[in-house]
């Protein structure tokens, strides 16, 4: 039979193209999420892919003496039987770390470009002589594009069953919500100066509102969000007729990576603030401390080594 580069290449090209398309389905949030315990992450997923498919063992080669397509049923059972349990090797183990999405996205259309120059340039019934697969052989480089083929298939299933047990879980998020009396951007800045993240201000001259309010309150934030992996606080000026009323009922916790990270947020909360409670190990274990920042809002913060 002869080998079609055309067809291969254009089964590489919609294979990648459905795997990017569910991982483009995961929020920011959600790529780095896991969905059940012992489970990866859909930023490990991909990451394990990436590895995966960077090239293939053909730096040496030797002509073919069999059908170049031989092993390639055999290889599709295999992978697209998804009640096999595979362990991965571990040169291509995903790290356990926080994942951007665009990146990886980045980084499988390089994989697949390379890859695509591979069939177009390299003949494909050569024998690949640096690795030897057990009870399979040496795969020719045909054999080795149907593998990655029907390897990148088998975590396209894997990513949408992540999907969609994260969206199943219907538990609704509390964010910390904070009212400020005319500084809202100064206090969000020092808040982003602090736990990093991206801020994002919306004016109310920038809203449908500024028709409606005093001239004087068209630079007070309406609305403010600061994003940073999970973390999510937002703010604004829009103070009820009784004023801004300070209490000490609620505190704003933040559950921590690291002690390093820790104690790197409690220093910078506490510039110009009050450390009501030293950062000190808990008779739990855990790392934990309060302070009021110098806004008047109160701050809880918690590392314990032992869950992470």
């Amino acid at each position: 039979m002869k080998i079609s580069t055309t067809t291969i290449t254009q089964d590489l090209e919609n294979t990648f193209s459905n795997f990017s398309n569910l991982l483009s389905a995961f929020t920011k949030v959600q790529i780095n999420e896991v969905p059940y315990k012992g489970g990866w992450t859909a930023g490990q997923v991909a990451q394990h892919i990436i590895k995966a498919t960077a090239g293939i063992p053909d730096s040496q080669v030797e002509k073919g003496n069999r059908e170049f397509d031989k092993q390639v049923e055999t290889i599709q059972q295999v992978f697209l039987n998804m009640e096999i349990k595979m362990l991965s090797p571990e040169f291509i183990l995903p790290e356990e770390r926080s994942y951007d999405r665009n990146e990886l996205l980045i980084e499988l259309e390089k994989n697949k470009g390379w890859l695509i120059s591979i069939i177009n340039c390299k003949p494909l019934d050569e024998l690949c002589m640096d690795f030897e697969l057990p009870d399979m052989g040496f795969l020719t480089r045909y054999e080795w594009m149907q593998f990655i083929n029907f390897h990148v298939q088998r975590h396209s299933i894997q990513l949408q069953n992540i999907l969609s047990t994260l969206k199943n879980k219907t538990v609704a998020i509390i964010n910390s919500y904070l009212t400020f009396n005319g500084n809202c951007r100064e206090a969000m800045t020092f808040y982003k100066n602090c736990l990093g993240g991206e801020l994002v201000l919306q004016t109310i001259g920038e809203s449908p509102l500024a028709d409606k309010m005093p001239a004087q309150m068209k630079n007070s934030i309406l609305h403010a969000t600061l994003t940073n992996d999970k973390l999510i606080l937002m703010g604004s000026d829009m103070v009820g007729n009784n004023g801004l009323i300070k209490g000490n009922a609620v505190s704003l916790m933040l559950d921590c990576n690291s002690e390093k990270e820790t104690r790197n947020f409690y220093a910078n909360l506490t510039e110009d603030g009050e450390a009501t409670h030293p950062l000190e190990i808990s008779f739990w274990g855990a790392l934990f401390g309060g302070l009021t920042d110098k806004y008047g809002n109160h701050w809880l913060l918690h590392f314990d080594k032992n869950k992470k």
